[in-house]
């Protein structure tokens, strides 16, 4: 009979404390990890602003990007650094070529860049790689939602 009361109240004891434990907990910002230290708000917690249009970091979608006249094979990719005035595109070049990039053109919708594989006009004997090296312009203002386009030129110097 005494089991039984014990087990009677031990079953309530339990039941009266279901969904109190995290009634009694202290708020994110007072809790303390195992080590001891403050636990960090959860993420969804903060608020952070969004960035101002052209100052993303980061891939230029590919819905972006033309290449009209790039050679098969030739990659199409575009990051944008976090200042938005700064890309950088992935170039091909092989053997004795050098790649390089050449800010054409900006307006309000478009930016438009060559890309410009140099060859000495009298190369010896040159490897027959490809590397595709990343080369830089700088724009006047932030890319932003402008698209970007690629074009490809040859010369021999």
């Amino acid at each position: 009979m005494l089991v039984a009361a014990f087990a009677v109240v031990l079953a309530g004891t339990a039941c009266g404390n279901q969904g109190t434990d995290t009634a009694q907990q202290p708020p994110a910002s007072e809790q303390q990890s195992p080590g001891g230290q403050p636990v960090a708000d959860s993420p969804e917690d903060e608020t952070v602003p969004p960035a101002p249009p052209g100052t993303e970091e980061g891939n230029v979608p590919d819905q972006r990007i033309s290449g009209p006249d790039l050679p098969e094979g030739f990659p199409q990719e575009v990051t944008a650094r976090k200042d938005g005035r700064t890309l950088e595109i992935v170039a091909m070049e092989g053997g004795c070529g050098k790649a390089s990039a050449e800010l054409a053109e900006q307006t309000a919708e478009k930016v438009v860049v060559n890309l410009v594989e140099t060859e000495p006009k009298d190369a010896e004997a040159c490897t027959m790689d490809i590397r595709y090296p990343t080369v830089t312009v700088r724009l006047d203002q932030p890319l932003g939602e402008r698209t970007v386009e690629l074009h490809y030129e040859n010369r021999k110097e």
